[in-house]
């Protein structure tokens, strides 16, 4: 791909997994995980979907026992298994939860002004979680 495509990938989502690669600088700085591409329904392992939420996996996984959310358990390619999470499952997450750091990144707030918003407002965690809010309960927040 070229750079004027690369950038279109990730306008479009096509590339939704982008990061920068703290080591270097410039196009080498940017980070493309592909892990999801050819994954039916462009699925994400439930790790690599708690990380990008600022989250612990096991605290992820947790919640999403708890809360009934949709995932499935597959065998990965070197036999053990993995929980992963398709697109619509993600969707579906972002639809009625969002995690203390996507707030925070949303609502261009520092975590320790956006935690001091959050306790004004009375507003906790949702589902016996440390760090995932309900959108209704924090939908007054500028995002």
């Amino acid at each position: 791909m070229t750079f004027p495509e690369i950038i279109e990938s990730i306008r479009s989502g096509r590339l939704a997994r982008v990061g920068k690669y703290v080591q270097r600088s410039g196009f080498a700085s940017v980070l493309v995980n592909l892990g999801h591409v050819g994954q039916e329904g462009e699925a994400i392992s439930l790790d690599a979907f708690a990380y990008s939420q600022g989250l612990r996996p096991s605290e992820f996984l947790t919640f999403v026992r708890r809360n009934g959310l949709s995932c499935r358990q597959v065998r990965g390619l070197r036999g053990g298994a993995q929980v992963r999470m398709s697109a619509a499952d993600r969707a579906a997450f972002h639809d009625q939860f969002i995690s203390f750091r996507t707030l925070g990144v949303t609502a261009r707030l520092a975590w320790s002004e956006l935690q001091a918003r959050l306790d004004a407002s009375g507003i906790c965690p949702t589902g016996g979680s440390a760090r995932i809010y309900s959108r209704a309960d924090v939908a007054h927040l500028p995002t």
